[in-house]
């Protein structure tokens, strides 16, 4: 389903589930989902919530040893937007998506693989479905 097509926006129940089994590669525990979704309701700037939750879960060790380190992201830097692209968006990326990500990745040496991560898991587009 290209970007076009998602026009349906995610719950927060959908949205913190989601991010987490992306993250974590299985489901929430309930009494996790519910405390974060308190949390994200209670905040009025949602971007903020989104940021400071998906960040907590970046920082966590168990997802560190899950995700590619930035020396195999710069080793197939082709394939690693694509596992990206269908990982986190469900969809092949673009000719100009891989282009444009490619470009950005091999021009700064700063950017890590948890940058990266973090762009996708921020975007609009990972907010819909």
């Amino acid at each position: 389903q290209s970007n076009a097509e998602k026009d349906r926006l995610k719950t927060p129940l959908q949205y913190v589930s989601s991010l987490y089994s992306n993250l974590y590669y299985s489901s929430i525990p309930s009494n996790l989902l519910d405390n974060l979704v308190v949390y994200r309701l209670s905040i009025g700037d949602k971007t903020l919530i989104n940021e400071m939750i998906l960040n907590a879960f970046l920082e966590d060790p168990v997802v560190v040893a899950n995700i590619p380190n930035n020396a195999d992201m710069r080793e197939d830097v082709d394939a690693f937007i694509e596992e990206c692209y269908l990982r986190f968006y469900l969809r092949n990326p673009t000719e100009y998506e891989k282009y444009g990500l490619a470009n950005i990745i091999e021009g700064d040496e700063e950017i890590t693989v948890i940058d990266v991560y973090r762009s996708f898991l921020l975007s609009n587009e990972y907010m819909f479905y």
